[in-house]
């Protein structure tokens, strides 16, 4: 078959045609290319992000827990007392002795959760105790006492501390196991009052 004759103004449609078609296809990739980088550099820092220690930390710590210390726990917690208030005068050392019982009652459970940089910690019978994760004070109060709260990370251990006006303090210090199912809670209560500070070691049980 003899190839057919084609005019010089059709060769010269055609050439402008694949030409288009060529930078079409450049101009398409141009545009998928950046968006296709942009969503896996985003997948990239979420992933890093989840991954990353501090992170993996707060949800070691997330859940709920209850208590689950024996009673040689208990003892601990009322000798402790009863060595703080040892100081008093024998009128006053009973009160002082159920007042400090009664600061240092053992919760039931605790839950922790994380979330916008802040910490939250719930305990039956008290408001929640919201504050940034990086330990700034903020004000809480407890049976309108005034005090003030801060919590965060140091180390592997979670910690509390309560201030009130009156220069007296409490700091719980949590501490996860390695398989994370058991939290241990150590707590320093102090006071101008007391001789000596009131130190206790409680055990919970996470729940879920």
């Amino acid at each position: 078959m003899r190839p057919r004759n084609v005019s010089p103004h059709r060769a010269a449609r055609a050439r402008r045609a694949g030409h288009f078609a060529i930078v079409g296809s450049l101009a398409a990739a141009c545009f998928v290319t950046p968006v296709i980088r942009a969503d896996t550099t985003k997948a990239d820092e979420e992933s890093a992000a989840v991954g990353s220690p501090a992170v993996k930390l707060r949800m070691r710590y997330a859940g709920s827990y209850r208590f689950a210390g024996d009673a040689a726990e208990q003892r601990a917690r009322a000798d402790a007392i009863d060595r703080s208030v040892a100081a008093f005068f024998f009128a006053f050392r009973g009160i002082a002795r159920a007042k400090v019982a009664d600061r240092t009652t053992i919760v039931p459970t605790c839950k922790f959760e994380f979330s916008g940089g802040t910490i939250r910690s719930t305990v039956p019978g008290h408001p929640v105790a919201v504050s940034p994760e990086t330990g700034a004070p903020v004000p809480y109060r407890v049976d309108d006492e005034a005090i003030v709260l801060s919590q965060r990370f140091e180390g592997e251990r979670l910690v509390q501390v309560f201030r009130a006006d009156d220069g007296g303090s409490r700091t719980n210090e949590f501490m996860l196991s390695p398989d994370g199912a058991r939290l241990t809670m150590k707590a320093t209560v102090s006071s101008p009052r007391l001789s000596i500070p009131v130190v206790y070691t409680l055990t919970y049980q996470r729940v879920d």
